[in-house]
């Protein structure tokens, strides 16, 4: 459902995200399902809850959004189809939800994005991004489209390492 929400250009965090294009156009539902992915993994992260990081170093930065893409991947259940379109389309206010400032379209694709910092960065991390933080600003770099989606697919179908696998009972048969 569409939002009448207008988003103010004082969001916290401006970033740019810079996708790897081989040069040739790509499917428009290639980047619809990016930025699905992409927001249901941001939804999930700020349910996190962390404070902003006092330091945006690259270092420092990346080992925190890889932190919280594992706590938010293995941690929860997993999210698949219509529950992770549910995440992806869920309300926010209007100070955390995920803006599009600017889209670029050279050879790669740049989108200027705002949203909570870490939230943003653990979300580019878990579709298999990068975080770089230069004198211009927080710069997030993903490979591909279609390798963005496949991680954030891959990483929401993963089940928590400390859930136990439910063990099959061995059928008694009859003939004993």
């Amino acid at each position: 459902m569409p939002s009448n929400k207008t988003v103010r250009e004082s969001h916290e965090h401006k970033v740019s995200l810079t996708i790897g294009t081989d040069g040739f156009g790509f499917p428009v539902r290639d980047l619809s399902a990016y930025l699905h992915y992409l927001r249901a993994a941001y939804v999930r992260c700020l349910d996190a809850s962390l404070p902003e990081p006092d330091v945006w170093s690259s270092e420092h930065v990346n080992e925190l959004a890889r932190r919280v893409a594992d706590f938010v991947v293995l941690a929860r259940s997993p999210l698949q189809g219509r529950a992770l379109s549910a995440v992806a389309s869920s309300n926010l206010d209007n100070r955390d939800e995920l803006v599009l400032f600017d889209i670029r379209r050279e050879n790669p694709l740049e989108l200027v994005l705002g949203g909570v910092g870490i939230a943003l960065a653990a979300a580019v991390v878990i579709s298999g991004g990068e975080v770089k933080v230069g004198l211009t600003g927080v710069h997030f770099k993903v490979g591909s489209l279609g390798d963005g989606i496949q991680k954030i697919k891959n990483a929401f179908a993963r089940k928590s390492e400390s859930q136990p696998r439910p063990r099959r009972r061995k059928k008694q048969s009859d003939d004993a």
